[in-house]
């Protein structure tokens, strides 16, 4: 598995996390570039000096702006608590003199579904008007931001949410908001499981120096974050109509101006629960939805195949 997610990310800055959605197990976590540290000894100088950083795990430690990959969550929490806005009346968003748009044109008039799927921001802005500050700051932490996902390798340090003051610009993810590639798998991963966010499992079992196995499997229970009614729905409107699979691809824009692609998907709840239940979160630090929709794609398909 290691090898085939090498040859599609291969050349390509990002990162790639891949979650069984109810039992937390983390299937894959991989950072994009990478070394070989069978040779580190003799190439240390040109990785620590390499711009792209391929020291850097990017799934577990990469801070960046989820963009309108908060799409999903912000139509289920908006389905429970009340009625989807009627109208969209825009598609682009400006964020520090650049303007984010949609993934896949689409023109006006269009659906919720239609704009989510496509990562168009400035309906967004309608959502976090309507969820307001305390709303969005309780959706953030239930579903994880605020705080490093418990897995047995340092995961740095979760942003503080004391406080969400712009929450249009918040909604479209752009303005108070920084999370990990790990971070939103886990949250995507809620929309497949009924609407609970798994606690993450990386390591199962060791066997110590005895011959002993270990079990570390996390006992600590799953945290309800929508309704099963509402994570159903909404993976229901973003469900792909090829693969039985919900997804969404977002553009977001760092403080420098760098420009990433987010793609967020996972098995749909009521589909074949005999292969295990899966949701996949990559990050390519540049503009390139068909390609971060390529390798979700493949990934889910490829860990749904018995």
């Amino acid at each position: 598995r290691q090898m085939c997610i090498r040859d599609r990310i291969e050349g390509t800055v990002g990162a790639i996390v891949l979650i069984e959605a109810r039992s937390g197990d983390l299937l894959v976590i991989h950072s994009s570039p990478t070394y070989d540290a069978n040779s580190l000894q003799e190439n240390w100088d040109a990785l620590n000096e390499d711009p792209a950083a391929p020291f850097l795990n990017r799934a577990v430690h990469g801070r960046y702006p989820p963009g309108a990959s908060l799409a999903p969550f912000l139509l289920a929490q908006t389905q429970t608590s009340g009625a989807l806005p009627q109208d969209i009346h825009k598609l682009e968003a400006e964020v520090s003199q650049s303007i984010l748009t949609c993934t896949t044109p689409i023109q006006l008039p269009t659906t919720w579904e239609a704009s989510a799927r496509a990562g168009c921001p400035y309906p967004l802005t309608e959502l976090g008007l309507m969820l307001g500050e305390s709303g969005l700051l309780a959706l953030f932490t239930d579903l994880g931001f605020d705080q490093p996902p418990q897995i047995r390798l340092d995961t740095g340090q979760a942003i503080d949410l004391n406080g969400l003051p712009t929450p249009t610009v918040t909604a479209f993810g752009q303005a108070d908001i920084l999370v990990s590639p790990l971070q939103l798998a886990l949250a995507a991963a809620a929309l497949s499981n009924q609407g609970e966010r798994p606690n993450p499992n990386f390591l199962l079992e060791a066997e110590s120096f005895n011959g002993d196995w270990i079990t570390y499997r996390q006992t600590e229970s799953s945290v309800r974050v929508f309704s099963a009614n509402a994570a159903a729905q909404t993976a229901s409107l973003l469900s792909d109509d090829t693969y039985p699979i919900w997804e969404t691809t977002a553009y977001a824009v760092t403080e420098t101006g760098q420009k990433l692609t987010w793609y967020l998907a996972g098995s749909l709840p009521d589909g074949d629960q005999t292969t295990g239940l899966y949701a996949v979160a990559v990050l390519l630090e540049k503009t390139n939805p068909a390609l971060a929709e390529k390798i979700g794609q493949q990934l889910l398909l490829f860990a749904g195949t018995p």
